[in-house]
């Protein structure tokens, strides 16, 4: 029914913000026995959960419900989007192909780097995918500090909200890593 997708759709959202993966991923096995469609809830998350998870057959399944590569970019479904495209980077490296991953999210962060007033949205999905792709072998590290740079001035800014300061936190501390 609806509620109890509504339901199970909540509970693996609040177990995803409190960074317990496996547990949002139970959540969303069990609307899956359920026989629930989960394609108007958040499948490019989910599939994106998957991969983090190391179960790449169910993200497969899931990026099937994610029309990560049809979304209108500058919609406010990108960042959804965005989890779909990274998900099927990531899933290069669990195929033992991890030189895969950068090509595939490089044109979507060059697009997002294009954008001269980047929204909020915008800003986080840039956050997001440059933080895991300086772990993607050939990764260009100078066009990922100016992700940095763009997000960081965003994040200063009235309204930018936590998803945002979190996501160019991580960024900052990856980076810094990676170099």
């Amino acid at each position: 029914s609806g509620d109890e997708l509504t339901m199970l759709y909540l509970k693996a959202q609040s177990y995803f913000a409190l960074d317990e993966l496996a547990a949002s991923v139970a959540q969303i096995d069990e609307m899956s026995r359920k026989g629930l469609d989960v394609a108007d809830t958040n499948p490019c998350l989910f599939a994106w959960l998957y991969v983090e998870v190391e179960k790449p057959d169910r993200a497969r399944v899931m990026l099937k419900a994610c029309p990560h590569e049809t979304w209108d970019s500058k919609s406010k479904a990108g960042l959804r989007g965005d989890w779909g495209l990274l998900a099927n980077a990531l899933l290069h490296r669990l195929d033992g192909e991890p030189e895969r991953a950068w090509p595939t999210v490089r044109p979507r962060i060059d697009e997002l780097l294009q954008i001269r007033d980047l929204g909020r949205l915008e800003a986080e999905g840039l956050a997001f995918l440059a933080r895991h792709a300086t772990a993607m072998p050939g990764a260009d590290l100078d066009r990922l500090k100016r992700a940095l740079a763009i997000t960081s001035a965003m994040a200063e800014k009235d309204g930018a909200g936590p998803n945002l300061r979190f996501g160019v936190h991580l960024l900052r501390w990856r980076l810094c890593a990676a170099t």
